[in-house]
């Protein structure tokens, strides 16, 4: 069971404000749940399939250079799109 010291400490640790610790007690107490049923889903005797790809048979990586005309991008300067800052 979580309790409200708990979120209390983890909310101090990654320095985050939280009012309302019992409506976050009831909302990992559920994820919590819900992984005890993926741990009791019983798969450790399921095999994995993995193909392993040889390098030879990926693509170039190699820079293809746009024919796209951007002179009438909504936002462009100089040939590129100037996409919104971030933050």
């Amino acid at each position: 069971m979580v309790t409200e010291e708990e979120i209390t400490r983890v909310a101090a640790m990654m320095r985050i404000e939280v009012d309302d610790r019992r409506e976050y007690v009831e909302k990992i107490q559920e994820m919590l749940d819900y992984f005890d049923i993926l741990d009791s889903a019983g798969v450790d005797d399921e095999e994995i399939i993995s193909r392993v790809v040889g390098l030879d048979h990926l693509r170039r990586d190699e820079h293809v250079p746009s024919s796209d005309d951007l002179r009438y991008a909504a936002r462009s300067e100089g040939g590129h799109i100037r996409a919104p800052r971030l933050g």
